[in-house]
């Protein structure tokens, strides 16, 4: 299914960008970027996109690490006092 030859189609058909940079530069994106003027733009940014951790207790982590982004800039926290909180709260979390 991953296979270039099989996924093309499915990519071509709905504009979606591809899961491998090999596909993203070759006729793939010639042809998807006629159709999807934004698609060149998306294709260059996968090297710097990440994937989201597949556990349940990420969203915790998440709002956790956007709140103490927040209050280090913010609220002037010191950021490696606000880190090291920000750690405890996740280990607790995972039941470390």
């Amino acid at each position: 299914m991953l296979t270039p030859n099989l996924l093309n189609s499915f990519l071509l058909q709905g504009g979606y960008l591809p899961t491998q940079i090999s596909m993203g530069t070759n006729d793939l994106l010639n042809v998807t970027a006629s159709s999807y003027p934004y698609y060149r733009q998306l294709v260059s940014m996968i090297p710097f996109a990440g994937t989201r951790p597949s556990i349940p207790e990420y969203p915790q982590i998440a709002d956790s690490v956007r709140q103490t982004i927040y209050e280090v800039q913010f609220e002037n926290k010191d950021p490696k006092q606000a880190l090291e909180m920000a750690a405890l709260k996740s280990a607790k979390v995972l039941g470390w």
